[in-house]
């Protein structure tokens, strides 16, 4: 049991170290933009850098006043997985509970956006960004800030909006690397060998 334990904590480890920031420019930039299924990170002028997950993203081209949404579409009985820009005519808000751990219950705010065809959109609020088209056009993000604190430490918060288009300049985008992985493959080789060889099978827990 606990080789089990020791393996899988240090294989994790392992291979989150695969992956890596690209810096992305010109054609390639724009295409990772419009597809949005990567993860990104922004390095701001301030040597600040904000990561954002698959989805949680958009390119403007044209200013509007309307809600980027990564979540559910439906239409009538059928559901189905969704994100893009909508323009609500109504917008309706529930609390469900997301997960139960023993007596403790953590809950969400879920947004259901009713559509001029009928059919409605539902996310939460970290799932979607409110545009305005007095701003412009440029990138639009809805992911969380990494700033350095007293004595060097790091601590997160939420960057909810339109980046400066400075700053959207510069953005990496979140891939496999290759050659860690051919690095990281060989190291989980080691912990197997010796895992095995700390915890013997025979071994009494």
């Amino acid at each position: 049991m606990k080789s089990t334990v020791v393996l899988v904590a240090l294989t994790s480890m392992l291979l989150q170290s695969c992956y890596s920031y690209f810096g992305v420019t010109g054609e390639e930039r724009q295409t990772m933009l419009n597809s949005g299924s990567d993860g990104i990170q922004i390095v701001l002028s301030t040597g600040e850098e904000v990561v954002v997950d698959p989805y949680h993203y958009v390119y403007v081209a044209e200013p509007t006043d309307g809600i980027y949404v990564a979540g559910e579409l439906t239409r009538g009985t059928e559901k189905e997985k969704f994100h893009g820009i909508v323009h609500p005519t109504r917008i309706d808000s529930s609390e469900a509970v997301v997960k139960r751990l023993f007596m403790l219950e953590t809950r969400a705010v879920y947004y259901t956006m009713l559509q001029s065809d009928s059919s409605t959109v539902t996310c939460t609020k970290d799932d979607m960004i409110r545009l305005s088209k007095e701003q412009g056009a440029g990138l639009w993000v809805n992911g969380y800030i990494i700033t350095k604190s007293f004595m060097g430490a790091k601590e997160t918060k939420a960057y909810v909006g339109k980046v400066p288009e400075s700053d959207a300049q510069h953005v990496e985008q979140h891939k496999i690397s290759w050659l860690r992985s051919a690095g990281t493959a060989l190291a989980i080789g080691t912990v197997i060998a010796v895992t095995v060889i700390a915890y013997p099978a025979n071994k009494n827990p």
